[in-house]
Parts: C-alpha cells; sequence; structure tokens
C-alpha cells in the first residue's frame, strides 16, 4: 500500500512492535496494543500476511489490507504459530498448528478463510516443512502418522499427494525429501529410498 512495515524494537516495552513507514514520514508503530513480535511478512492477494502474538498471548495470523489496521486473520481455536508463508499458483500456503496440536498446511484462496489442505489418500500429513515451489508445484517434507518424512507435492488447487507410491500400509519406496533447490531446469534434493539407510540424491 505504499508502506514499508518491519518490526522494530520500543522504548516503551520489552516486546518487538510492529512499525511503519510512508514516504518521508518517521516510523510510527502499528497497533501496539493489539498485536506484539511480528514475523514472516507475506504481501498476497493485496494484503500483508505476518505471524503476530495477540494480547492472549497466542502467535496467530493476522493481515492488513490497504490502509487498514491489522485484523487477526482466524482464531487460535482455529489454527496457531503460523509460518514458512509460501505462494503457489495464487494460492497462500502456510504451516500451522491446529486445534488438535498437530502441525499441518494450511492454504488461503483470494480472500477467502484459511482451510487445511487435503489430502488425497485420506489421511493427514502432519509435520510439513522444507516448502519450494518448482514449475507450479509445491514440494514438501511431510509424515503420515507411522511413517517417516516423505516427499510431497501440491499442483494447482489440489489436495496434497504422497509423491512416491505406497509399498506397504507402513512405509514409502522414497522418503525423507530435502534439501530442494532447482539448477538447470529440474528439481534436486536428497531422500531415502526402501534399500538405503542413507540419504541419497
Amino acid at each position: 500500500n505504499g508502506s514499508l512495515y518491519f518490526r522494530g524494537a520500543s522504548t516503551a516495552s520489552t516486546f518487538y512492535q510492529l512499525v511503519m513507514l510512508t514516504g518521508t514520514e518517521a516510523p510510527a508503530e502499528v497497533a501496539p496494543g493489539i498485536l506484539v513480535n511480528p514475523t514472516d511478512f507475506t504481501v498476497y492477494n493485496g494484503s500483508l500476511y505476518f505471524a503476530a502474538t495477540n494480547t492472549s498471548g497466542a502467535r496467530v495470523l493476522f493481515s492488513i489490507t490497504g490502509t487498514g489496521a491489522p485484523a487477526q486473520v482466524a482464531p487460535s481455536s482455529l489454527l496457531t504459530s503460523p509460518m514458512s508463508f509460501t505462494v503457489c499458483n495464487e494460492i497462500l500456503y502456510f504451516v500451522a498448528t491446529k486445534a488438535s496440536g498437530a502441525r499441518v498446511l494450511f492454504s488461503i484462496t483470494g480472500a477467502g478463510a484459511p482451510v487445511q489442505v487435503p489430502t488425497a489418500t485420506g489421511y493427514e500429513i502432519v509435520s510439513p516443512s522444507n516448502l519450494k515451489v518448482y514449475n507450479g508445484t509445491l514440494y514438501l517434507l511431510g509424515s503420515y502418522s507411522w511413517s517417516m518424512g516423505m516427499l510431497v507435492s501440491v499442483t494447482g488447487a489440489g489436495a496434497q499427494v504422497d509423491f512416491a507410491p505406497n509399498v506397504h500400509p507402513r512405509g514409502t519406496e522414497f522418503s525423507d525429501g530435502r534439501g530442494f533447490a532447482s539448477y538447470g531446469g529440474s528439481l534436486y534434493f536428497s531422500g531415502t529410498t526402501s534399500t538405503s539407510s542413507t540419504p541419497t540424491a
């Protein structure tokens, strides 16, 4: 909205505050009585999204639209501790803790509310990390409740898909994908195969 937002130390508080700088005006604290310790600033669909601690002490999702004041996007009963904001195919993805305590993948489409991203198998994928966009697909590391980390992909507005085929109900042919890097038109990463106990490229 023509302003620069950042976190800065406050002389009146021991917490970091949200600070706004517009044109040649002096930096000003934004909503000091509503939130503290803002992090993970991400611009999406004309709004600024970020994580911050609210007055109840919960790490929640906030947004700023236009010149409006910061507003909490979702109640802490739905999600807390959002992080790893990533935009893919005009959808905002992020990792957060839901009411059950599990860390899962959420998404926001347009001006809609946050929703948990479903899975193609119906089994919940937890502890997502290492989000990486490549060739129109979101890749990440995730786990089923019975498995170690595995490679997961999300294409378009679809569900999360275990990228490797299941060999049996409690294992995958490929797991523990990590270290994503794109080079020369390809996506590279390390992982562990079912016949090896050490990561392989």
